[in-house]
């Protein structure tokens, strides 16, 4: 098929690359951070309100990036915790997760998930390039 447009008809464009860069961030889904191993409050009702918040992501199949746990939040990894498996499940799905080393050293939390350490600045790091963030406190 011949187009009848003339050279001075020609559509032009340009890309804006800071919408590219959006819609790559969005492919990578929400960031997840625990900072504590409940929600809430520390009782078994915040425990209990932290299950269904786990469940309700796995259930939807939300498109999750990374997880990251910090302070309290270190203590979902270790195989005592009555979450641990479904934190384990959650981390599967994810695009990769991250526990601050400082938390872990100073709750003498275990990683059974085997979870990947990273320094504080780099936890932060990965908050202030995500798109979206669902905090856990």
């Amino acid at each position: 098929m011949k187009s009848n447009l003339s050279p001075e008809s020609k559509l032009t464009y340009e890309i804006d690359e800071e919408v590219l860069v959006s819609k790559d961030k969005e492919r990578y889904g929400v960031t997840i951070l625990f900072k504590h191993d409940y929600y809430s409050s520390d009782n078994g009702n915040g425990r209990l309100l932290l299950k269904s918040f786990v469940e309700s992501i796995l259930n939807e199949s939300e498109n999750i990036g990374m997880i990251l746990f910090i302070d309290k939040g270190v203590k979902l990894l270790s195989g005592d915790h009555p979450l641990n498996s479904l934190i384990g499940e959650l981390i599967q799905l994810s695009n990769g997760s991250y526990a601050d080393i400082m938390s872990i050293d100073y709750y003498k939390a275990t990683n059974n998930l085997n979870v990947s350490s990273a320094d504080p600045s780099t936890i932060y790091s990965f908050l202030l390039s995500s798109s979206r963030v669902v905090v856990i406190e």
